[in-house]
């Protein structure tokens, strides 16, 4: 759907039944880019937006499971870690409520399903800040049960609002406790996908008007394939007659002594720490117990997302 399409599909309809308009509606441009930006008018109340959410979320997330719609305010994202992730069989412990664990799992078979979303959340609940929360995205495994498939344990991850950092602040400064384990946090870090050019081998998307380089030296004139052919070391020290591989690279980004694409360039690290950076401008960071967020973005006060 393009920006006019989401615009027209919130401002076509009949108004007596729509007490608002939309000014503005994009994608959005950080983290995953899978959220819809709505700006309203001035005249727009909350409660109107709240009385009218489904209409909202039908005519632009129609078909889409799980979409939501809240206000766009500062939000923390954080990641619980070592969270036990399978149920035991109650008929299975001892007298002193202790899983038996004298046999093979698979044999004493102690361990059942997995825990549901929903048996996360009404364990989370029963922590009193995490009642405080708006939660804008409910705790569920970060990996498929798939992935976790023979582990005891696993990592959940949940969002709130937290318009000035002090809610991430507090759950960071208490233990968190969850099925009777102790489960340390960490801030939710977004993974950052690194694109290249494979003409030029510069780092971002690809250039349609770029020369082709080799991987190998960044040099123009030959392709990798052709790389020790046109090697001045090699040919000056007789490398291709003695049939040893070439090793004489010159990165593309770095200068660096190593292909364009190799994972310890440190062109590519920084890449990497700046999109990092980007990606997660919009979760708060904990900033030492003062209650503040570290790298607060500005957002505009009517706004909403679904």
């Amino acid at each position: 759907m393009t920006p006019a399409q989401m615009y027209m599909a919130v401002n076509s309809v009949d108004k007596g039944d729509w007490p608002f308009d939309v000014l503005t509606a994009h994608w959005s441009q950080g983290g995953n880019g899978n959220s819809i930006m709505l700006r309203f008018t001035a005249r727009t109340t909350e409660r109107a937006i709240d009385i009218h959410h489904a209409k909202i979320l039908t005519r632009l997330a129609h078909g889409m499971d799980g979409a939501t719609l809240t206000r766009n305010v500062q939000w923390s994202k954080v990641v619980v870690m070592n969270v036990p992730c399978r149920k035991v069989r109650p008929s299975l412990l001892d007298d002193d409520n202790e899983t038996v664990a004298d046999q093979p799992m698979h044999e004493n078979e102690a361990i059942e399903s997995f825990w549901t979303p929903t048996d996360i959340d009404e364990q989370m609940q029963i922590n009193p800040l995490y009642q405080r929360l708006h939660v804008t995205q409910k705790p569920d495994w970060t990996t498929s049960s798939d992935a976790m498939e023979g582990r005891t344990h696993g990592n959940i991850s949940f969002s709130f609002e937290d318009p000035h950092g002090e809610f991430a602040s507090d759950l960071f400064s208490r233990p968190m406790y969850l099925f009777n384990e102790r489960c340390p946090m960490r801030v939710w870090k977004e993974r950052v996908h690194v694109s290249q050019c494979e003409r030029c081998w510069k780092l971002g998307p690809s250039h349609a008007d770029c020369k082709q380089r080799c991987r190998a030296c960044a040099k123009q004139g030959h392709l990798e394939e052709e790389h020790q052919a046109h090697c001045p070391q090699c040919e000056k020290e007789g490398w291709a007659a003695e049939g040893k591989e070439c090793s004489h690279f010159s990165c593309a980004n770095c200068n660096a002594t190593h292909a364009a694409d190799d994972g310890i360039c440190r062109a590519r690290s920084e890449f990497v720490r700046i999109q990092r950076n980007r990606n997660n401008a919009r979760y708060q960071r904990p900033s030492g117990g003062s209650g503040k967020a570290q790298g607060q973005r500005q957002v505009p006060p009517a706004g909403y997302y679904s």
